[in-house]
């Protein structure tokens, strides 16, 4: 867009370490070291980095586990916290009411996060970055987004494509479960982490157990160094073997 423009135009490729690309988290060190009960259920939240957002997602993150918590034996949280500390102090202070067992994580360590991804089942994220985390992380994840009011009328305007995290947009198709803006209730938030959790266990009871997560029907390894084979199956879900 901006060389179309003629703007002088630069990118600037994130920090990832080689590693972290082939990276496998400890889920039973992390559920032993959490007084996490091994037939708990545990989601990862991810409610962003910086504070506005935070702010605006955490209390729709809030209200979707609420009306979870029914649905999931021992249901657990772990909120991964960005090494922000206006963004530590609030979801601090956010989750001192939380509606079920809470744990949280300093963003700071990856080896810590990937333990905290490993021992999930699947994760809520605020769209960002972290979308291509969790296809890493071999982890279904969901992805919320909403913003100031003006801003989404703006967003729903210019907008030129149909899908706002990057393995969708690189894949050109929804792989991902998106809500966003007006469609991003904790209603439809619950439905989709219900169907993707329930897609999951049913993988997980077909191949003996093997963890599976979400990618798509296309094979997002050609934008990322190889991680496993895929298995293209589906809309939502593709089996990747670890």
């Amino acid at each position: 867009m901006y060389m179309a423009e003629k703007h002088p135009t630069s990118f600037v490729e994130k920090n990832t370490p080689q590693s972290e690309w082939k990276v496998k988290g400890n889920s039973e060190d992390f559920r032993s070291k959490n007084g996490i009960a091994p037939g708990a259920t545990v989601i990862s939240l991810l409610p962003g980095s910086r504070l506005q957002e935070v702010t605006r997602m955490l209390s729709i993150f809030s209200n979707t586990v609420e009306l979870l918590k029914h649905s999931f034996s021992e249901l657990t949280t772990i909120i991964h916290v960005a090494p922000n500390q206006h963004v530590k102090d609030y979801i601090s202070r956010t989750t001192y009411n939380w509606p079920v067992s809470v744990k949280l994580i300093p963003g700071g360590s990856p080896h810590l996060k990937y333990d905290a991804l490993s021992a999930s089942r699947v994760a809520l994220c605020t769209s960002g970055t972290v979308a291509v985390e969790m296809q890493l992380a071999r982890l279904p994840c969901v992805v919320a987004y909403r913003a100031h009011f003006l801003t989404e009328w703006f967003i729903c305007w210019k907008a030129k494509i149909p899908f706002i995290s990057i393995p969708n947009i690189l894949l050109d198709s929804a792989i991902i479960p998106e809500a966003l803006l007006q469609a991003c209730t904790p209603a439809k938030l619950a439905s989709l982490l219900m169907y993707a959790w329930t897609i999951l266990f049913s993988f997980q009871f077909l191949i003996g157990g093997k963890r599976c997560y979400s990618a798509g029907v296309g094979d997002i390894s050609k934008f990322l160094p190889p991680i496993s084979a895929s298995v293209g199956l589906y809309v939502l879900i593709s089996m990747y073997f670890q």
